[in-house]
C-alpha cells in the first residue's frame, strides 16, 4: 500500500491506497509528527479526527509501501521531516493536482439534485481537498491517470 502527501503552509493532505483509495485525511501542517508515528507503526487511528474518505486502517507489520511527496509549499520541510524519522520519500510534480482533486471529489461523491445539471467546472466541493490532491500525486508518482 502507497500514501501520499500535499503539504502546505496551514494544512497538509494524506492519502493510503493500492488500487483504490483506502483512506485519506486533511492534517495541520504542525502535525507531521502524528503522521510519521501512524506510518512507523501502520496503526492509522489517529489520524480519525483528520479523515475525510475511508475508515483508517491497521496494517500488521507496519507500513511497507512507497511514498510520495508533492513538490509544492512545504515540501522540503515535509520530506526533511520523513526522510529523518527514516522514510524514503520521492517528490511528484504537483502542477493541477487540486483541479485534479475536484474531479475525484465529484466521481467519489456525485452532484444530487439541481446540482447534477451544472458543469463540474462551476461546483466547488463543500470542503477541503488536499486529501484527494494528495491521492493524485500518489496515482501521478506510479504513473496512473487521476
Amino acid at each position: 500500500m502507497d500514501g501520499a502527501l500535499d503539504p502546505g503552509r496551514s494544512k497538509m493532505g494524506f492519502a493510503l491506497g493500492e488500487r483504490e483509495l483506502v483512506f485519506s485525511a486533511v492534517l495541520p501542517a504542525d502535525r507531521d509528527d502524528l503522521l510519521t508515528e501512524a506510518l512507523r507503526t501502520g496503526d492509522f487511528r489517529p489520524l480519525a479526527p483528520y479523515a475525510r474518505e475511508g475508515a483508517p486502517p491497521v496494517l500488521e507489520g507496519g507500513w511497507d509501501g512507497s511514498l510520495f511527496v508533492g513538490d509544492g509549499t512545504g515540501s522540503r520541510e515535509l520530506k526533511a521531516a520523513l526522510e529523518g524519522a527514516g522514510f524514503s520519500c520521492r517528490l511528484v510534480e504537483e502542477r493541477d493536482s487540486t483541479l485534479l482533486a475536484r474531479a475525484v471529489y465529484f466521481r467519489l461523491h456525485p452532484p444530487r439534485g439541481w446540482r447534477r445539471l451544472l458543469p463540474l467546472s462551476l461546483l466547488t466541493p463543500p470542503r477541503p481537498v488536499d486529501d484527494l490532491a494528495a491521492w493524485v500525486l500518489l496515482l501521478r508518482g506510479r504513473g496512473e491517470d487521476a
